[in-house]
């Protein structure tokens, strides 16, 4: 071997390891798994980054939903299905709080509804008191709202939207549907049958 060939061959291998350095590097800045945030969920890879845009008014912990606030009474924070569900499951039992769920939970078109059949608001929450271990067994079944796997979520209008159970998860129930609406930045109950 010459002294040229091995020259030609060192620089070859020279630039063979100049071009793989000057490869660019990759790095991760957003993944976001699928069940990330899911309470006793575990994944294979843990998340990275920040949520865009910072924290989703969704993310916000269901124990920090019911406001008080300075005058000793209550507000319900509603950013998503799911804190809908968790209100409803919270506060329908509890005779102290019908006025609460009646006020702040029931869609504006219930409330018009009701009241153009005469009855007042609080008597359907009465109703879904009274009806309880069924409606509670019920919305205990969709409890991530529409992102609950085997819950069919559809728009059925402008801001209005129907969750509804079937196949296995219907088994057992009596009511398959909560139909919902979104009223400004909080979701309401429209009906539940």
């Amino acid at each position: 071997m010459t002294v040229s060939s091995l020259h030609c061959r060192l620089v070859a291998a020279g630039a063979a390891l100049l071009a793989g350095a000057c490869a660019p590097e990759e790095t991760v800045v957003h993944y976001r798994p699928y069940f990330d945030g899911l309470p006793g969920a575990e994944t294979g890879t843990r998340a990275v980054g920040p949520r865009p845009g910072g924290a989703a008014p969704t993310d916000l912990p269901l124990d920090q939903s019911a406001l008080k606030n300075p005058d000793g009474s209550t507000r319900l924070v509603t950013p998503s299905i799911r804190h809908l569900i968790a209100h409803l499951q919270r506060f329908v039992p509890d005779v102290e709080s019908e006025s609460l769920v009646a006020a702040q939970l029931l869609s504006e078109d219930t409330v018009a509804h009701l009241r153009s059949e005469r009855t007042q608001p609080i008597e359907y929450v009465r109703v879904l008191r009274a009806r309880f271990e069924d409606v509670g067994a019920f919305l205990s079944r969709m409890g991530l709202g529409e992102a609950t796997p085997g819950v069919d979520f559809r728009p059925t209008g402008r801001n209005r939207y129907v969750l509804e159970i079937g196949g296995a998860d219907a088994r057992g129930v009596v009511y398959r549907r909560l139909w919902v609406a979104l009223e400004a930045t909080n979701w309401k109950l429209v009906w539940i049958d």
